[in-house]
């Protein structure tokens, strides 16, 4: 068997090259699947042997992979017959004419195999016998797979025969002349039979509802004439076109999964679909590349890295490639926050761990706090309201993975005047918050007062301490050289303590 390469935007044809090993005969026939994927095909084609194969090919649009699946040996000896696919993609089914100098012209039934157009595998043979006929050249399924078609030619007329998939039971739907040509299912859903008749006479005919079990009646041997497309006119016995009767599948990208099934360990898998490729994985740790479908990789520290996984064929310098962020996140997370919040603050504390997308997060706090804001995120808005000490926790789970921490809060009075006042009765405004490190506070004109200013970072650090004079409406606060988080702003305007959080993203 040959195969050559034509580019469709040149024209440009390679020189035919061989496909199946020197030395090895494969019949006259074959016959395309599609792949699961819905974007690749296979290449089916049996060999001319006692005991049958069947080597398979796989088209992509890497390009044609040389190395074949070989499939089992059967039973079931090949002469020279029909080999065709079923429109689900399930199956196959071939003839074996058995004509004289065959390898085993003994065998000259009809036969089905199970494939997987995710796998290229073939097995399961099955053989059916018609009672007293043998022979059988052409052959094709229904167009919901559940009958064959085939053509017996042991007897004068040749017969056609139908075989039930389900029940085994053979039907003489009709005689059809000497010769039976080849088979085809047509968009119409009908099967079409090569011209029949000896002398060869210029028709095909037809079998209509050929999903219709014992199905007499269907046949019309003149269903289409060509003898008028030519004086001479032709003959389309062997000449009806070898077309692809499975359906095509929705296409499926090429894709990964990956779960964590520990806090480092992450396991990754390849679309069934493109488990046919030759798969290699690189795991973005500078670690040596992974290969197979199906791998574990264990990450050395917590990160965010770029896994890449390759589909190649054999032969091929094409590559598929598919990128994923995964992230992982070592045994331990630290909650960020103050450790002392004050009890008569009306602004709520806010609380965070890192952010990790896929993640679950689960706050709790005691009976000193309530959670005012959806519990469930990375973030969490606690509203504390009495006691001296309390206890704030999270738990963060993903697959195998979850860590946990708490932090003890110490909970004081701090005669705090609320923020209504200050923005409402005093007019003095902050802007923007959150922010990135730049905001501001502005006091009205009529505000003939000093407003002192403090600002801390989560540990009560004093890290601003800064005056707005009177006769200054506003000021500037750069916080840009410290880390994003919370910041506690204090402002003080005679004897009124005015309290604030400040949230630097």
């Amino acid at each position: 068997m040959r195969w050559v390469h034509v580019n469709l935007t040149t024209g440009i044809i390679t020189s035919a090259q061989n496909l199946t090993p020197p030395g090895l005969r494969m019949t006259e026939c074959l016959t395309v699947i599609p792949h699961g994927n819905g974007e690749d095909y296979w290449i089916i084609a049996p060999t001319f042997s006692s005991t049958t194969q069947f080597y398979t090919y796989l088209l992509s649009s890497l390009g044609l992979s040389l190395t074949p699946n070989v499939s089992p040996s059967f039973t079931y000896g090949t002469g020279s017959g029909q080999i065709k696919g079923a429109p689900d993609n399930g199956s196959i089914v071939l003839a074996n004419i058995g004509f004289s100098g065959s390898i085993n012209p003994s065998n000259r039934d009809v036969a089905t195999y199970s494939f997987n157009n995710l796998t290229g595998a073939i097995s399961n043979e099955q053989i059916f016998d018609a009672p007293g006929l043998s022979d059988f050249f052409a052959c094709s399924f229904s167009p919901n797979s559940q009958q064959i078609y085939t053509s017996s030619a042991s007897t004068f007329p040749s017969q056609l025969v139908q075989f039930d998939l389900a029940t085994g039971v053979s039907t003489i739907i009709s005689a059809i002349g000497a010769a039976p040509g080849h088979m085809q299912l047509g968009p119409d859903d009908n099967l079409y039979i090569g011209a029949s008749t000896f002398p060869f006479v210029s028709v095909t005919g037809r079998v209509v509802n050929p999903n219709t079990p014992n199905n007499i009646g269907s046949y019309n041997p003149n269903a289409i004439d060509f003898s008028l497309v030519t004086p001479a006119g032709i003959n389309p016995m062997a000449s009806i076109p070898n077309l692809m009767d499975g359906i095509q599948p929705v296409f499926k990208p090429a894709d990964f999964t990956f779960v964590l099934t520990s806090c480092l360990d992450v396991d990754f898998t390849v679309d069934s679909c493109w488990s046919s490729y030759d798969v290699t994985w690189d795991f973005g740790d500078g670690t040596p590349l992974g290969t197979g479908t199906s791998v574990s990789h264990t990450f050395g520290l917590p990160n965010t890295y770029t896994v890449t996984c390759s589909l190649t064929l054999p032969g091929l310098l094409d590559t598929i490639q598919i990128q994923h962020p995964v992230t992982v996140f070592g045994n331990t997370i630290t909650i960020t926050g103050a450790d002392t919040a004050c009890i008569d603050d009306p602004s709520p504390s806010i609380y965070n761990v890192p952010f990790i997308s896929g993640q679950t997060y689960t706050w709790s706090v005691g009976a000193n706090g309530n959670i005012v804001s959806p519990n469930g995120g990375s973030q969490i808005n606690i509203d504390w309201t009495s006691g001296t000490l309390e206890s704030l926790s999270i738990t963060m789970a993903s697959g195998g993975c979850v860590v946990t921490d708490s932090l003890i809060v110490n909970l004081i009075s701090c005669g705090l005047v609320s923020l209504y006042e200050l923005e409402n009765n005093l007019g003095i405004h902050i802007y923007p918050n959150p922010n990135t490190g730049q905001f501001t506070i502005e006091k009205p004109s009529y505000l003939n007062k000093e407003v002192k200013v403090k600002l801390l970072d989560a540990t009560s650090k004093l890290i601003i301490d800064k005056v707005i004079p009177i006769g200054k409406q506003k000021i500037e606060i750069d916080i840009t050289k410290y880390s994003k988080g919370i910041y506690y702003l204090q402002l003080i305007v005679e004897e009124e303590v005015f309290a604030k959080q400040v949230f630097k993203q």
